[in-house]
């Protein structure tokens, strides 16, 4: 990427504790602060996933699609608020009162925008933790699920969540909790588990690239109330469309129109997937380093017209 670890994670440089949230400031002295509250997550979700499979067991599946449905509306409610989160960390920097002064400094622009990379990687890790825990869940259901079992379960709740249309279904499709596994090969629990883990990531770096989209606006130029918002509108509309071309649509057009319906998910369909979603993946990448490269370029332009009149 543009930034190196090195500067990513440099200790002097002043805004990274500025730009770091109040509520993990405690945390950042103590990287082992960190590992405890994720095995603590760990842990939890795996007694209650546990108590879940136990009593789905025994006849009742509630529990079973609570725990789907819970972490899918959390990944989704997370990656809605990743425009909002690069928005807000611009503006920690150029609505702050040291701001001016410090643009007189020798301190580099760049070390501004380090830290607003910094923190949008911070909390793109964070908010992903629901996205993880989902590609477990269903990841793993391949060895505690039998596949006539799994299809009775999926009859029994037909009715997803409201807003979870053929639009806005990516886990749902990349998924479609295998519902009919007689026709797997011994290969397919492991190609599922691979899936599961590229969708994580590719999920982590569409959070902050959907991030860094709005820091290119300068809450200092003119109209960027305006240019802000019609880019968040234009984004959460992108999303979908992707969405629906990725799971939807291009595996119709390339012959797993039964895919759409929540028939077989076979080998050949998963390694579509994968390589559709490295492809996805890598272009993100590339619209991030390049989006990177034009604000910094940029630099604070408007910024400096405001205060110094340059």
């Amino acid at each position: 990427m543009i930034f190196t670890w090195k500067e990513t994670l440099d200790p002097y440089n002043p805004w990274h504790g500025h730009l770091m949230p109040r509520w993990l400031r405690w945390a950042a002295p103590r990287p082992w602060a960190f590992l405890v509250v994720l095995l603590l997550i760990g842990i939890s979700f795996g007694l209650f996933a546990t108590y879940a499979v136990e009593e789905w067991k025994l006849g009742e599946g509630l529990f079973v699609w609570r725990i789907y449905d819970a972490l899918y509306v959390a990944a989704v409610f997370m990656a809605f608020l990743a425009a909002g989160m690069g928005s807000k960390a611009r503006l920690q920097v150029e609505g702050s009162s040291l701001f001016p002064d410090s643009l007189l400094t020798p301190l580099p622009e760049r070390a501004y925008f380090c830290a607003m990379h910094r923190k949008l990687l911070t909390l793109a890790l964070l908010a992903s933790v629901p996205a993880l825990l989902l590609a477990v869940w269903m990841a793993s259901s391949f060895f505690w699920a039998p596949a006539e079992v799994i299809v009775e379960l999926y009859q029994t709740n037909r009715a997803m969540l409201p807003f979870e249309t053929a639009g806005f279904r990516p886990f749902a499709y990349v998924t479609s909790y295998h519902q009919m596994l007689r026709s797997a090969t011994p290969w397919t629990p492991y190609l599922f588990i691979f899936l599961a883990m590229i969708c994580y990531a590719s999920w982590v770096v569409g959070y902050y690239l959907h991030g860094l989209i709005l820091i290119q606006t300068s809450h200092h130029q003119p109209g960027a109330r305006i240019h802000g918002g019609s880019m968040t509108l234009l984004l959460m509309m992108l999303i979908m469309m992707l969405f629906l071309i990725r799971f939807a649509i291009l595996p119709r057009m390339l012959g797993f129109s039964s895919y759409a319906f929540g028939s077989e998910l076979t080998d050949s369909l998963i390694g579509y997937l994968i390589a559709q979603e490295f492809l996805f993946m890598g272009l993100r990448l590339l619209l991030m380093f390049w989006i990177w490269k034009r604000i910094i370029q940029k630099g604070f332009v408007h910024s400096r017209r405001r205060f110094f009149g340059e």
